[in-house]
Parts: C-alpha cells; sequence; structure tokens
C-alpha cells in the first residue's frame, strides 16, 4: 500500500497473535512511502489501526503509538525499559543515548542503550533513528542514510 510521502522508504510489518511481532525498513525504488502487512491472527482493528498510524507518521502529524499492540513478549527487560524510553521521544527531535540511560536510571549504560537500539524489532514506531550520540548520527541496525533519511524527513 502506497502512502502518501516523498519519502524513498518501504517499511514492512509482520504481525502475529494479535500483536506486531517484528518492522523492518528498505528503501524503496522510487520516491513514495509503502508499507506491506504481512502475518496472521491481526485483531480485525489492527490493520486499520496499523495503516492510519503510518499514514499519520507519513502525514507529518504522528499519533501515539500506544495505539498499536507490539509483542514486547521476547524482549529482555532492559532492552523493552528502553525501547519504552525512545518511544517518548518526539517526532523530529532526537536525544542522545546519554540522555536515554539517564531516563531509565543507568547513566552509564550508553552502550547497552544503543545495542538495545540495535535490537528493537519496530523502528519508527519506536523511533530509535530519533537517538545520536554526541558527536554526530550514530549507529543504527539498518543503513545510516536510512537513519539520516527518516531524521531529514522529521525536521
Amino acid at each position: 500500500m502506497k502512502l502518501s510521502a516523498n519519502l524513498p522508504l518501504t517499511i514492512k510489518v509482520l504481525t502475529g497473535q494479535g500483536a506486531i511481532d517484528d518492522v523492518t525498513l528498505a528503501f524503496s525504488n522510487d520516491q513514495n512511502f509503502w508499507c506491506e502487512l504481512y502475518g496472521r491472527d491481526l485483531y480485525p482493528d489492527q490493520e486499520d489501526i496499523i495503516i492510519d498510524w503510518l499514514q499519520h507518521y507519513a502525514n507529518k502529524t504522528p499519533i501515539s503509538a500506544a495505539l498499536l499492540r507490539l509483542n514486547f513478549t521476547p524482549i529482555p527487560p532492559f532492552t523493552a525499559n528502553a525501547l519504552t524510553a525512545v518511544g517518548k521521544v518526539p517526532f523530529g527531535s532526537t536525544q542522545t543515548y546519554s540522555d536515554i540511560a539517564q531516563t531509565v536510571g543507568s547513566p552509564k549504560a550508553m552502550r547497552a542503550i544503543g545495542c538495545a537500539c540495535h535490537h528493537n524489532p519496530f523502528p519508527v514506531i519506536i523511533p530509535c533513528h530519533r537517538i545520536v550520540n554526541k558527536q554526530g548520527i550514530g549507529g543504527f541496525a539498518y543503513p545510516l542514510e536510512i537513519k539520516q533519511l527518516l531524521l531529514d524527513f522529521e525536521n
């Protein structure tokens, strides 16, 4: 499904047992933002909610990700706490790994925050692309060009 944005990105959403299990990102072959939904056992309203959430993101009018059912079951507690903190970073803003470490009560755990972001199964929904280091863009689980693309799109 094509979403209305000038953003050359494809987001693939994998669902199972009524929740989002995984999200992957890739450059699209054109200047359009694409969404592909895969999976099973999606609650009847959830597909519409996912598409609505992504459309709001594409229109730069984000709505709360709390509407989305995310499967945190296989995620270790520290990582889940870190990702919850990352999820609160507003659209168009950035924070440092150090900021998130402070937020979760582990001020020296910047590398652990980076690791949590790298293993984020819900990119864009939990916006690890908004977490940067003090010297620049920092790392990302996908090509850094995608991180920069998302940051530029949001600003």
